[in-house]
């Protein structure tokens, strides 16, 4: 899940190796050295790296057929090889 989207909950519980090593507001686990605030941070280097790899595209659509590139264009992944579609 999106773990920037928890910023917004009242409590946020951090689990590793099903045992709780965090509980309290985000704002509070977010200002600390945190496990809770190495989790954001993983996230948005990801976010901020993932965007420049050769793996990613930008694509639009318009009218309805999907378009390269362009200034609306969407982020969207191509499928991974080791990936395989489910039956």
């Amino acid at each position: 899940h999106d773990v920037g989207e928890t910023l917004a909950f009242d409590r946020v519980l951090v689990v590793e190796a099903g045992r709780i090593v965090e509980d309290g507001a985000p704002s509070r686990l977010k200002a600390s050295k945190s496990r809770y605030r190495e989790l954001l941070d993983a996230e948005n280097t990801v976010r901020s790296q993932m965007w420049q790899g050769a793996q990613w595209r930008r694509l639009r659509i318009d009218d309805g057929r999907i378009q390269a590139g362009g200034p609306h264009a969407l982020p969207l992944s191509r499928p991974h090889p080791q990936v395989r579609a489910a039956k």
